[in-house]
């Protein structure tokens, strides 16, 4: 609006219901009933199906289309350990859900001379400019043909006040050419234009005219012209014609809005957002690999039992620190030169209890030789805290 160009984010109409499953039990469920402009509805269903199955969109359980005549609907049951707001996130994020439309607001202006980019502004402005300039030739047009008409309905009145010896003139003329000049000589008086419509009339229109009915046409005339006028000499008049045009088309043709415009989601969205809130375990080797983990793979276990791996270590590798902490929260990695980085916990590349890990130069800008000697969880950010560091 504000440069004539720019993206529009349109999003799915999604909301979350609980729904009744097989064996009578009740599932929570996101339900979506309409679709973005130029969003296929096979399509998205077939790439959510197919994140399911490749493992990049979780907390899905089931997808169905329920669509039919009465509109779009289509069911994405969740597992009972999903996070709605995370799962929808992700859903505007990797599917059509969520798309964007370049505007390019392009119009012809400069009196119609070239084409130029608008803004919101500036077209309304235009618009202005050119329904005035029309109603004003649109005016100066029917004034015209109202004039015209008043001109022929004068000649008219003056032959009707002796149509006997015009009658008795026409009748004796040798050709059309003598009668019109015949009419106007100053005894009758009549322009050429007058002239020849009195001479296009039959006789029995010309004989059958009334006084009054002339007189009636030539008066509303007189008012017609007068208000023409006016919109020609008084700008506001002009105005209050387009107010009332425009309001009789909204009254027309006005729909109520189907599309929900929010100005407090512009469409960005953090990346936390893409990521529930859970616990999670974090290692790192001194070797420098590091890898993150639901604390829920390591369940609780009886007295006597071996134990569950942590991670696979490289020969001559060992764990340097072992932590857990939320996945929201942000972790400070303090390198052997003293340098401090900050990465949020969502961050760390996730892997599985028997996987090594990524090695730290993929999660931080440090060199090969650079060794990571302190890590700090923080959970907030507060004013008056501080950080030691010691050598």
């Amino acid at each position: 609006y504000k440069t004539g160009h720019g993206s529009i984010v349109m999003r799915a109409v999604m909301s979350e219901e609980t729904i009744e499953g097989s064996g009578g039990r009740f599932k929570r469920a996101l339900v979506v009933t309409e679709l973005p402009y130029m969003a296929n509805k096979a399509g998205v269903v077939e790439k959510i199906a197919t994140l399911c199955d490749e493992k990049k969109l979780e907390g899905v359980s089931n997808i169905r289309d329920e669509s039919d005549s009465d509109g779009v609907r289509i069911v994405i049951e969740l597992k009972s350990e999903a996070v709605p707001s995370v799962v929808m996130s992700n859903l505007y994020q990797k599917t059509q859900l969520q798309t964007s439309f370049a505007g390019n607001f392009v119009a012809v202006g400069s009196g119609g001379v070239e084409p130029v980019r608008f803004n919101l502004r500036q077209a309304l402005s235009e618009f202005i400019r050119f329904r005035f300039d029309t109603i004003r030739r649109r005016t100066r047009f029917e004034l015209e043909k109202v004039a015209a008409r008043a001109h022929i309905v004068e000649g008219l009145l003056k032959v009707r006040t002796c149509m006997e010896e015009v009658v008795d003139l026409i009748m004796k003329s040798k050709n059309t050419t003598v009668a019109r000049e015949s009419l106007m000589e100053p005894k009758y008086n009549l322009s050429r234009v007058q002239a020849d419509a009195v001479l296009a009339m039959r006789l029995s229109q010309l004989t059958g005219m009334e006084e009054q009915k002339l007189r009636d046409e030539y008066k509303e005339l007189g008012e017609t012209i007068v208000s023409l006028q006016e919109l020609l000499d008084n700008d506001e008049s002009v105005y209050e014609v387009m107010s009332k045009e425009l309001k009789e088309i909204k009254a027309k043709h006005a729909i109520p809005r189907r599309t929900l415009i929010d100005d407090e989601n512009t469409g960005h969205m953090e990346e936390e957002n893409y990521h529930p809130k859970e616990q999670v375990a974090v290692i790192l080797t001194r070797k420098g690999y590091i890898k993150r983990m639901k604390v829920s793979e390591f369940q609780s276990q009886n007295r006597g039992t071996a134990g569950k791996a942590g991670t696979r270590l490289a020969e001559g590798d060992a764990v340097q620190s072992f932590f857990t902490c939320n996945s929201h929260d942000t972790i400070l990695f303090i390198t052997d030169s003293g340098i401090a980085y900050s990465r949020r916990a969502f961050e760390v590349p996730p892997a599985s209890r028997i996987a090594r890990g990524v090695p730290m130069q993929q999660v931080l800008p440090i060199a090969a030789t650079d060794r990571i000697s302190g890590v700090l969880t923080v959970s907030e950010f507060e004013c008056g805290s501080d950080l030691i560091l010691v050598t």
